[in-house]
């Protein structure tokens, strides 16, 4: 009778041990093949700079690019960062809704406008298309660089991407 308990406890073991497997893990997530991204929905476009901008009379108020060369890919937000030096503050921003378009009713650690563009006919902003969550966290490594992560969740498409390296930064364009 021993014998048979522990034959069955064996059995249901490596019952459990067998009976899951990879295919449970489901898809892996696809990887980029740039060090610097943007990813609109699966697709993966090539980033390879950045700029920030802001206005004198708005000095937390920026406007932070992140693109190819070309300015034909690119994301941008616009957002209020919470000191007011010329710089890039460390955060973690959300996505909010905006108000009005004054920038006096803006909450700071937040970002309120969106936009990422592949190409002409790979193009989303917040302005035409509700925001469902998003979040943007930047992180200041050294004198002028950065490391900038993003996840935008559009209704209808999913935005993220990663960006570490120089921000040129300058006061409006």
């Amino acid at each position: 009778m021993h014998y048979l308990k522990n034959l069955l406890l064996l059995l249901s073991f490596s019952f459990f041990l067998f009976s899951c497997s990879d295919d449970d893990a489901g898809n892996p997530a696809p990887v980029s093949p740039y060090q610097n991204y943007l990813k609109i929905d699966n697709e993966f476009y090539e980033l390879n700079s950045a700029q920030a901008f802001y206005d004198e009379d708005y000095p937390t108020l920026f406007t932070l690019w992140l693109l190819k060369d070309d300015d034909e890919q690119l994301i941008s937000f616009d957002f209020l960062r919470s000191a007011e030096e010329a710089d890039l503050s460390n955060g973690t921003y959300s996505f909010k809704q905006p108000v009005s378009g004054n920038a006096s009713n803006f909450e700071q650690g937040k970002f309120y406008y969106v936009l990422a563009k592949a190409n002409a006919e790979t193009s989303i902003n917040s302005g035409e298309t509700q925001v469902v969550q998003g979040e943007t966290k930047i992180k200041k490594l050294g004198e002028g660089n950065y490391e900038i992560t993003y996840k935008v969740k559009f209704q209808n498409k999913t935005v993220e991407g990663y960006y570490k390296g120089e921000v040129e930064i300058m006061e409006s364009w």
